[in-house]
């Protein structure tokens, strides 16, 4: 119920029960009760003070324990950091919408020494960068990329991404309109954030963004109907090792 109807419930509540009760003493049974009116009058404004006096106690408890909840919830919130990039290392995880992307990514690797250490750096492919910027794991994240006309949209999933941790996918275009980034935060609250595209960058846009804890649950049902925490992770992934093996087998050679 909509707490300005609430509130005009009790208002008239108020004003309508010394009304009501001044009537009932002039009608039977209530007219051979003993007593004046005044002392009934002055009993029943103690007891609508003792109600509001406990309905206050009772709506500042439930206050502050909104107000803890929710304070919990935004410490236990992630927060993230969205680029482009096209030149990179091998260390991160890299996920692809399919497996010949995948492949092709591992072609493109470049492998070279610098002061007699090998490493390994992606060339080519450019791939949007994710990180985990905070001290706190999302869980289940599901990252919708909007592309420009012939690229379409592209969605990965992923089962958790852990704090300062760094992950891309692969997109092969830097005309990038928005992400979407749909989680569990350590409290399993559901979360919604968006960056757009602005001036060749990806800006967070706050006023876009979706709390579970900042929506009754008809509405939250409905904000997070399309996102599923169980749906399995992306399978076509490229990890650190892989690219260890990849280099060793062609090159024969291992990352320092």
């Amino acid at each position: 119920m909509n707490k300005w109807v609430k509130w005009g419930a009790l208002v008239v509540v108020l004003v309508l029960a010394p009304i009501i009760m001044s009537n009932l003493m002039e009608v039977y049974p209530f007219n051979k009760i003993p007593g004046e009116n005044s002392d009934w009058f002055a009993f029943l404004g103690g007891y609508l003070g003792a109600i509001l006096t406990v309905g206050g106690v009772y709506y500042q408890i439930s206050s502050e324990n909104k107000n803890n909840e929710k304070l919990e919830f935004r410490k236990s919130r992630p927060y993230f950091a969205v680029t482009i990039k096209k030149n990179y290392d091998t260390l991160s995880d890299v996920y692809f919408k399919n497996n010949e992307d995948k492949e092709n990514a591992l072609k493109s690797i470049a492998v070279y020494k610098t002061l007699g250490i090998v490493q390994s750096m992606y060339n080519g492919d450019k791939r949007l960068r994710i990180q985990n910027a905070s001290t706190h794991h999302a869980f289940s994240l599901q990252v919708k990329i909007e592309l420009d006309c012939v690229h379409g949209e592209k969605t990965f999933r992923i089962q958790y991404i852990k704090p300062y941790q760094e992950i891309y996918f692969s997109v092969n275009t830097d005309r990038i309109r928005s992400v979407e980034l749909t989680f569990l935060s350590e409290l399993r609250e559901k979360e919604r954030i968006y960056f757009l595209s602005e001036n060749n960058s990806l800006v967070h846009k706050k006023e876009l963004s979706v709390l579970e804890s900042d929506i009754n649950k008809r509405e939250g049902n409905k904000s997070f109907s399309v996102y599923n925490p169980n749906v399995n992770e992306s399978e076509y992934k490229i990890d650190k090792h892989m690219v260890e093996d990849y280099v060793l087998r062609t090159y024969g050679q291992k990352n320092s």
